[in-house]
């Protein structure tokens, strides 16, 4: 049995790769001090991205490292005087695409009509509307009755006090 050779076309298509692969090995090696990456760039930290409104300074989106806990979270944002940590868990994993509403001890409420000063007014939260005469000056001529739920107030809210018939 006879073994089967190659043409003269193929051995040259063959030599052709092989100093071409040649070549690029040369010039690689050559080149290697004027190419090099730096090491911070070869492998980035992966980032995750979360969302964080409430009582915060900028609230919108911010990237955090893969990893992060909300402690860490905590420390890269600038927290409102007004802001209440106390039921987040520091301790908790950050995934990506988490939105996280950091809490506040006030809410505010826009008061119009029957009162001295109208407009908006900072309230602590959980304040009912029975309550409200307590944290604002009402007109001689408002109607008490309005007052008489005790609902909670709630953030953003309007209210306008209405006027004795």
């Amino acid at each position: 049995m006879s073994r089967p050779q190659l043409h003269v076309h193929e051995w040259m298509a063959v030599m052709a790769i092989t100093g071409f692969l040649l070549s690029f090995v040369i010039l690689a090696y050559l080149n290697r001090e004027h190419h090099s990456i730096p090491p911070a760039t070869q492998f980035p930290i992966p980032e995750i991205e979360v969302f964080v409104e409430g009582a915060v300074e900028k609230p919108g989106r911010l990237f955090i490292k893969k990893g992060s806990l909300v402690k860490d979270l905590l420390a890269q944002i600038k927290l409102t005087p007004d802001a209440d940590i106390s039921s987040l868990n520091p301790d908790s994993k950050l995934r990506n695409g988490k939105r996280i509403k950091i809490p506040s001890t006030q809410i505010n409420i826009h008061i119009s009509g029957a009162v001295a000063h109208p407009g908006w007014h900072n309230l602590p939260v959980n304040t009912r509307l029975a309550d409200l005469p307590k944290h604002i000056e009402l007109q001689e001529d408002a109607d008490l009755k309005f007052f008489k739920k005790r609902r909670k107030l709630k953030d953003g809210e309007t209210l306008i006090i209405p006027q004795k018939s």
